[in-house]
Parts: structure tokens; C-alpha cells; sequence
């Protein structure tokens, strides 16, 4: 497992996992701990992402936000699936062969939130609030 808070606040922070994403289909599910407001966004982007914006903000990456519950890209948001927030765990599943992105929350699918993704992607997610805790708790193939 892989543990990760944002200790003060500074604004949106982005991580990019070390996993390169170019082919199958990979799912990891991602606890959240501790959510003030619910401003955590996941999903993948490609390596060009910047560690001062959200996950989807640019055309960098893709995400599923926790305080909307919009899917997002390229700074346009629209309407996905339900909110999340503290308690939560969210699966992220990427078939590279199809080039789709998925989202489960608590283990209830919520369908494909974008197609025709790019051949190469990371993992990766967004904090916001001081002290806000998420735990990577699996990471596999389907």
C-alpha cells in the first residue's frame, strides 16, 4: 500500500505514478482517508502534467473529481457519476486496447468517462487541502 497527504496547504498538488500505461487493461482502487472537502481528483495523465494543477485542468490529464463529481479534461467539466469524498474507495480502470477510462466508486460501476485516450498515460491524482489522505490500496489487471 501507498499512503500520501498533502501536509500544508499550497493549492492544487498533482501526482504522476512511475507506472507507464501503453497496453491491457489496468485497475487500482484508491482509499480516501481524509477529505475536508472533497477536492481530490483521480485518474491519468500523460507525462507533460504539471504538479501545480488539478488532474484535468489541462489537456494533460483525465480525471474523476470528488467534490463535483464531474469527469474532467482539458479544463472543461461535465457530469459523470457521484460525488466522493472521506471513507470512499475508488477504482480507475484503463483499457489501453480500447482506449477507455472507467470509474467504480464503492465497488459500483459508473461507465466509460472518456474514449480515444492517449497510447501513453501514468496514474495520478490531485490534493488540495492540508492533512487531506488518500491510500493506494490495489493495483492489478482485469
Amino acid at each position: 500500500m501507498l499512503s500520501t497527504s498533502l501536509l500544508r496547504y499550497t493549492g492544487h498538488q498533482s501526482i504522476r505514478g512511475n507506472t507507464i500505461l501503453t497496453r491491457g487493461r489496468s485497475f487500482w482502487d484508491v482509499h480516501i482517508d481524509r477529505s475536508h472537502a472533497g477536492q481530490i481528483s483521480l485518474g491519468v495523465c500523460i507525462d507533460a502534467q504539471s504538479a501545480n494543477q488539478y488532474i484535468g485542468q489541462s489537456n494533460a490529464g483525465y480525471a474523476y473529481n470528488g467534490s463535483s463529481g464531474k469527469k474532467a479534461f482539458s479544463g472543461v467539466a461535465q457530469e459523470y457519476g457521484p460525488k466522493f469524498g472521506q471513507g470512499d474507495t475508488i477504482r480507475i480502470m484503463v483499457d489501453m486496447d480500447d482506449r477507455t477510462i472507467s470509474f467504480c466508486k464503492n465497488g459500483e460501476t459508473l461507465g466509460i468517462a472518456f474514449f480515444g485516450i492517449p497510447s501513453k498515460l501514468f496514474p495520478a491524482f490531485s490534493l488540495y487541502h492540508a492533512n487531506d489522505l488518500i491510500t493506494l490500496r490495489k493495483f492489478g489487471t482485469y
